[in-house]
């Protein structure tokens, strides 16, 4: 049954496909729109619009600009390069990468939006106008986000990638690799689901230990509900998965038979040449968040906790909110999922070098309290 289920599936998807490719017009009718890949275009229209994004947050004070900002800028780009790629956009790889990422973009900035006006609501000191400081590998992993996230998936708008290079539009055939980018994008909207969810529920406990004097006030205080239990920045796993999953089904074709002689034979062109180089950008996406992300969060929790630890008073048998929080990071991976019974028990090389784990001690979090608790970044 499962898989006369996945046969229809298929079938359906490459009837769609031929239905499509019968109404384009060929390559020789159309005219590319300002630069052959779409390069030049998507640097002058999603980098600037960063820009004015980040510029407003630090205007007007406010830090909760920056998220609902990426999601529009996102959810600009799929419409954007798509329709701007007319006949040769209208595949149906392209339209599920579409619908997709327009849905998460949206969903990003709907979540983001509701996070900050219940913060705002309960008075939390993050969701407040705060000076926006951040280190400038941060602030240019902002900047250029959008446009290193959606780079594979602009290039396959453009007609010079998505015709074959021989005057034949490149038809859709289900590959294996398409239902693996689909897996790696819907793994991607499960994480940020559970870590939105995860928040809510942080929260809601946050706000019940406060005004109960139990003796669970340090661990109310520790984020570790649900996904949390198996990574302290669950968003910063699922970007690299959606990244992923956008690159292997957008260049899926790329990788497939078009004449014979090995990978280098079967690319012929320029166009899908650009398509497979643009791994590059998953890889971005990630050593930015190892190299400059994860350490500024790092920093930030650490000096939040460590803050807290200083006010805020707790029965000697529960521990103070450091120790807390100590306890939790020794246990949980700072980015990849892992059971705390596994990660807990893991060498300290594999952690640093693997996992990406740092130190910090409370007395250097302490002299960080002062200038990160200006960032408006809820810990």
């Amino acid at each position: 049954m499962a898989r006369g289920w996945m046969g229809g599936l298929l079938a359906a998807f490459t009837f769609a496909g031929s239905d499509f490719r019968n109404t384009m017009s060929t390559y020789e009718d159309y005219t590319p729109v300002l630069d052959d890949f779409y390069l030049a275009l998507a640097t002058v229209v999603l980098i600037p619009l960063q820009d004015v994004f980040f510029a407003a947050a630090v205007g007007f004070k406010e830090p909760a600009v920056l998220i609902p900002g990426a999601a529009i800028t996102c959810l600009l780009a799929t419409q954007l390069f798509f329709w701007l790629g007319a006949g040769a956009s209208f595949s149906v790889r392209n339209i599920l990468v579409v619908g997709l990422l327009g849905l998460w973009a949206l969903h990003l900035f709907i979540f983001s939006i509701v996070h900050t006006c219940e913060a705002r609501k309960r008075g939390s000191l993050a969701a407040q106008k705060r000076p926006v400081r951040l280190p400038l590998g941060v602030i240019l992993s902002y900047l250029v986000f959008p446009w290193v996230l959606f780079l594979p998936f602009i290039l396959s708008c453009s007609p010079n990638v998505s015709y074959s290079g021989y005057g034949q539009y490149v038809r859709f055939e289900p590959y294996p690799s398409d239902i693996i980018g689909l897996v790696l994008i819907a793994l991607a909207f499960l994480v940020e689901i559970g870590a939105w969810y995860g928040k809510l529920r942080f929260d809601l406990r946050k706000n019940h230990a406060s005004s109960s004097n139990g003796k669970s006030l340090a661990s109310s205080l520790i984020p570790s509900y649900g996904i949390y239990r198996f990574t302290r920045h669950p968003l910063l796993f699922s970007v690299p998965l959606l990244s992923l999953g956008i690159y292997v089904l957008v260049a899926t074709p790329a990788f497939y038979a078009w004449g014979g002689g090995g990978l280098r034979n079967r690319l012929g062109s320029p166009g899908r040449e650009a398509l497979v180089a643009s791994v590059v950008c998953p890889v971005a996406i990630i050593l930015a968040e190892v190299l400059f992300v994860l350490p500024w969060l790092e920093r930030v929790q650490l000096a939040h906790y460590s803050s807290l630890a200083s006010e805020r008073a707790v029965p000697a048998a529960e521990g103070n909110v450091w120790t807390a929080y100590e306890v939790y990071r020794s246990r949980t991976s700072p980015i990849i999922p892992l059971p705390p019974s596994v990660y807990g028990r893991l060498p300290a090389g594999v952690r640093r070098w693997v996992f990406g784990e740092r130190s910090l001690d409370s007395t250097a979090a302490r002299r960080f309290a002062g200038r990160e608790a200006e960032t408006g970044v809820e810990c």
